[in-house]
């Protein structure tokens, strides 16, 4: 930038004061500021070379420092304020063969940025002269929580299997609903639960049994709990219910 570039960006004439050049410094800094004015970082810093080209070879220099600093101490920086907040459980849809095959599935992180520590939001390191672009932000106030799933406990996720709506999760186990018959439930069954690999889990049950009471099983060495759901029938049939009357439970 040279000397006439730079009185170009601070409004100048041919001929100016000393006073002129404090007062459109002023106005176009505090006009510019990232904290007023949304995406003018570049116009900011453009001021603010300006000013330090033409004080130099202002013939009052002396106290200009002093000036920038007052300017800078004038600011108000609009830095949000954000409440504590206890972290929210991080949903995760993922299908059931990933669940169970143990598969690392990359998904998008939706948690808030956080604000950038060095720089308190602004984007600018006012602690040196003219003030220059944070180096932690990069201008932008603010960092990306990359790390979001780290240090956090399975039950720290809720998790759903998106392809079959007989899973869910209850206290970080994956449980599916495994459906029998009243009869079934009554008197013990044998049946054949197929997981996700097309793979024949046998199910032996020889007790009464109601419906929420659970069978685990493993698929490659993961727990599932299989959830039975007793599907009863609105009637039984008359010789059915003649016969269990007989019967004392």
């Amino acid at each position: 930038m040279n000397y006439q570039e730079a009185k170009k960006i601070l409004e100048l004439g041919e001929t100016y004061t000393d006073d002129d050049l404090k007062k459109n410094y002023k106005r176009l800094a505090m006009k510019y500021h990232p904290d007023r004015t949304t995406g003018s970082h570049d116009q900011f810093i453009k001021v603010q070379s300006a000013y330090e080209i033409l004080s130099k070879k202002s013939p009052s220099q002396h106290g200009g420092d002093i000036m920038i600093e007052k300017i800078l101490k004038s600011f108000v920086f609009n830095v949000p304020q954000f409440k504590r907040q206890t972290p929210g459980k991080r949903k995760v849809s993922i299908t059931d063969r990933e669940y169970f095959s143990r598969s690392q599935v990359k998904k998008d992180c939706n948690c808030p940025k956080g604000l950038c520590l060095n720089c308190a939001g602004c984007g600018f390191n006012i602690n040196t002269f003219p003030p220059s672009v944070c180096m932690g932000c990069v201008g932008d106030g603010y960092l990306t929580v990359c790390n979001c799933f780290e240090n956090v406990n399975p039950v720290d996720f809720d998790i759903t299997i998106s392809n079959n709506d007989k899973y869910f999760f209850q206290n970080s186990k994956a449980h599916c609903k495994f459906p029998i018959s009243l009869k079934e439930s009554l008197v013990g069954f044998e049946k054949i639960f197929k997981d996700p690999f097309d793979v024949d889990h046998p199910v032996t049950v020889k007790q009464i049994v109601r419906s929420g009471d659970g069978y685990s099983i493993k698929i490659n060495d993961i727990e599932l709990i299989l959830v039975f759901d007793v599907k009863c029938p609105k009637r039984l049939p008359n010789e059915v219910i003649q016969a269990i009357t007989h019967f004392t439970f």
